[in-house]
């Protein structure tokens, strides 16, 4: 697993006023999770990804995202960062999820299933994160 067990701090960045606390807390954990679509451009000017990066760039970070074509980073932010792993939100693959861990694998990222026990925590999702193409909840 990429995350020892028991840690005792953890961040998770997510956007709006997560990415705007950042600095104030960055200095209280090692290992965190970035979630969907930071964004970014090229030259990484005011974007969400240019506030972020000094302040998580020594950190353990796997980048927890779903389906949409939207989520990856850049290539060159992965490796800047050094992320390795990619954590789905879904059981298994679907094909819009399939098609993007062919995209984080051609980075080179490792591509990880949630693991079942986390529905555990939120049964309100849980037929969410088995339905199959076909089904009429299916998106």
């Amino acid at each position: 697993m990429y995350f020892q067990k028991n840690l005792e701090n953890f961040g998770v960045v997510l956007k709006g006023s997560s990415v705007v606390g950042l600095p104030k807390v960055s200095d209280k954990f090692e290992n965190c999770f970035i979630v969907n679509n930071i964004d970014k451009n090229k030259n990484n000017q005011e974007s969400e990804y240019s506030i972020i990066a000094p302040y998580i760039k020594e950190k353990n970070i796997v980048h927890f995202v779903n389906r949409l074509r939207t989520a990856p980073l850049l290539k060159e932010h992965y490796e800047e960062l050094g992320i390795e792993n990619i954590q789905f939100t879904k059981l298994e693959l679907d094909p819009q999820l399939a098609y993007m861990k062919n995209v984080y694998e051609s980075y080179g990222l490792e591509c990880h299933m949630l693991p079942p026990e986390l529905l555990e925590y939120n049964k309100y999702f849980a037929d969410k994160y088995y339905l199959q193409p076909g089904d009429s909840n299916y998106f």
